[in-house]
């Protein structure tokens, strides 16, 4: 019984922060927590284009599950006196996002981006590229204050045990984003539809525009 209220409760989530209040799908601009992900489904997202698929329950619980992750390592920063901003948002004319920690450090202010996974992605140990990117976007973005590193959280959901890596283990990080987006805006601008270009083999398979997709 208590799982079918849990669930109801995770779908109206869902529902409240993928639709506006006539129920319909946002035009917005790029997020640009999908860096390094399929150009088609980031220029649909943009588009405000209707999904063909809903995420799935346990999709959205391990978004949901990965929100309270963030929070306990934000509180336990904030405690600590080390974090200068939290959810910082950046928005430029093509894209937007947050920040998930900005942190102070002897060196100076270090960007964060957090990333709670599974045990099987926590025990390859591994800096993923999308992730990369996605915090290397945030440090090309961010103006405020000078930025001295950038580096990804890794936060295992099995034991809340943590790896942290610095974006420059991503030989040519620099070129590799900034052409990733080049590409992406040069077809809105155009808007000209981008080729599906999938990096990872799951993408296509939990897509949300996977059918909307096969009729291009």
């Amino acid at each position: 019984m208590l799982k079918d209220f849990f669930e109801k409760y995770i779908n109206n989530l869902y529902e409240i922060r993928s639709s506006n209040s006539n129920g319909k799908a946002q035009p917005s601009l790029f997020h640009v927590s999908y860096s390094g992900r399929c150009h088609r489904m980031r220029f649909f997202k943009r588009a405000g284009v209707e999904p063909s698929e809903k995420p799935s329950v346990s999709s959205i619980k391990a978004m949901y599950v990965g929100d309270i992750y963030h929070k306990i390592v934000k509180d336990i920063l904030h405690e600590s006196g080390v974090l200068y901003k939290e959810e910082e948002k950046v928005i430029d004319d093509h894209r937007k996002g947050f920040i998930d920690a900005i942190v102070e450090t002897n060196e100076g202010l270090v960007i964060y981006e957090f990333k709670s996974v599974n045990v099987f992605k926590f025990q390859k140990n591994t800096l993923d590229l999308g992730h990369a990117m996605q915090a290397y976007t945030y440090y090309l973005m961010y103006d405020k204050e000078p930025i001295v590193d950038v580096r990804v959280l890794y936060i295992s959901k099995d034991n809340l045990d943590m790896q942290e890596f610095n974006i420059k283990e991503i030989t040519n990080i620099d070129y590799i984003t900034k052409k990733d987006w080049a590409t992406l805006i040069n077809y809105w601008e155009k808007q000209e539809l981008p080729p599906p270009v999938p990096v990872e083999n799951w993408e296509c398979e939990y897509c949300v525009f996977k059918e909307v997709c096969k009729k291009y």
